[in-house]
Parts: structure tokens; C-alpha cells; sequence
């Protein structure tokens, strides 16, 4: 993993925001942060998806079906 990093903000809905804590909060001993669940979550995200053009699809119906609010946990 290449270790230069680019920062942006990101806003998140609160509900998404507790639970990251919950993670954060039972990995103490790792000292792990929100930043770096996030970033590990869209590394297994993005690496998943073995072609361009499928991660593309997927990541545009997420967000599709987030904005109708379809996104269960």
C-alpha cells in the first residue's frame, strides 16, 4: 500500500457515525481510528471489484440506493 495519502472531507450520516465508533471503541487495543476503517473498508471495496467498469456499476448503484434511502444495515 503506498503510504503518500491525500486528504478530503467526507460528511456522514450520524447512525453510520456511532457504529464506526462502536468499532473504534471495542479495537482500542489496535488504536485504530475512524480514518482508518474507512479507508480499509473502500481498500476491500475497490479491490473486490476485479474490472473498472463493475466497480463503476456497483458503486453508482450504492449510491443510487442510498439516496432512496434502500441501504440496510
Amino acid at each position: 500500500m503506498d503510504e503518500s495519502k491525500v486528504k478530503f472531507g467526507i460528511s456522514i450520516n450520524k447512525e453510520l457515525v456511532q457504529k464506526i465508533d462502536g468499532i473504534v471503541e471495542q479495537s482500542d487495543y489496535l488504536k485504530i481510528s475512524r480514518s482508518e476503517i474507512i479507508e480499509s473498508i473502500l481498500w476491500k471495496f475497490v479491490l473486490g471489484h476485479m474490472d473498472e467498469n463493475e466497480l463503476a456499476i456497483n458503486a453508482v448503484e450504492l449510491v443510487i440506493r442510498n439516496r432512496k434511502g434502500e441501504l440496510l444495515v
